[in-house]
């Protein structure tokens, strides 16, 4: 099985807290350079409920034309509501998205029975393929007896968990595995994706992917083969996910992009434009110090395969 991961791309504002389009045009340029094998626009890391849907739409044009159908694009397409969800995905639709991922209504309680009805009825209103999406801190989860129901539709095509626990999904796995073998299981936890994939997922969406992605490269054509590399590279991913995660999500991720040359002029958690100190200061430097240790460990490897090549010219 081939397997692949999809950047969960950030958006970047200027100093009013507007999408600053010059800056988001070259953030994809610059992945794409650097070898992301694929795109996710719209999702959490990229603040979806902070922005309209015009900002989200936007978002997603701004990757559709610098990306050129160089590597596959599947954009979240989730609201707290049914109707704007759909409405959003037809928007999508007319754009010539052929896949969605939609997580289940946020900030309203629901019990399972909704949740299901809630996808029963998007998927009968669009035309998309869909990827299920659980993200339990955020929204309503997806419980497992919901998600064995839903897998049984055509029109669902895989599932993005970011549920961060292993057991839920390897149970996902075996769910689908002789039933439906080619429905695409993705963890949405960098901490978490060398277990995945030798667990049997088919990749990954996730922020920092869309930060260092020659070092998810790394990891991905890596693994197989050495693992022990490949066990190095993931505890090192997993040191700079957990000191992302000491901020409010995802200003801590945004650090990590300033350390590959792009500003941060301004949050709309303007709460971070309050947070002082030394501790403050501290951490965004180690966040820029784990990415450079990220980035000579892939550097490092290229260096290591030229010298490789030579000795067998």
């Amino acid at each position: 099985m081939k397997h692949l991961y999809y950047a969960a791309i950030l958006t970047l504002y200027d100093k009013n807290c507007e999408i600053d389009e010059r800056e988001q045009r070259k953030y994809i340029r610059f992945l794409l350079e650097e070898g992301v094998r694929g795109f996710f626009p719209c999702g959490t890391s990229g603040e979806y409920t902070t922005l309209s849907q015009k900002e989200n739409l936007k978002l997603l044009q701004i990757v559709l034309e610098e990306n050129n159908d160089k590597v596959p694009v599947i954009p979240c397409a989730s609201t707290a509501s049914f109707h704007n969800t759909v409405a959003l995905i037809r928007e999508m639709e007319h754009m010539g998205i052929q896949a969605v991922s939609i997580c289940p209504p946020y900030y309203t309680p629901l019990r399972q029975s909704d949740i299901l009805d809630y996808y029963r009825h998007i998927l009968d209103a669009v035309q998309v393929d869909v990827y299920l999406y659980n993200i339990p801190a955020f929204t309503n989860p997806i419980s497992f007896e919901t998600f064995e129901k839903l897998l049984l539709h055509p029109k669902v095509v895989g599932i993005k968990d970011s549920s961060g626990n292993m057991k839920t999904i390897s149970r996902y796995v075996a769910a689908k595995s002789g039933r439906r073998d080619e429905f695409r299981v993705m963890t949405g936890t960098d901490e978490m994706i060398l277990p995945a994939l030798s667990g049997g997922c088919f990749g990954s969406v996730s922020a920092l992917s869309g930060v260092i992605p020659e070092v998810h490269n790394l990891l991905y054509d890596t693994y197989r083969n050495d693992l022990t590399f490949a066990q190095q590279i993931q505890i090192k991913i997993a040191e700079l996910a957990s000191e992302c995660e000491k901020y409010i999500f995802p200003v801590g991720y945004k650090f990590a992009l300033e350390a590959r040359g792009f500003a941060m002029p301004a949050f709309r958690q303007n709460v971070v434009e309050h947070i002082s100190g030394d501790d403050y200061g501290q951490g965004r430097e180690r966040i820029h110090m784990l990415v450079d240790e990220l980035l000579a460990m892939a550097d490092k490897e290229k260096v290591q395969d030229r010298e490789q090549n030579r000795k067998w010219a």
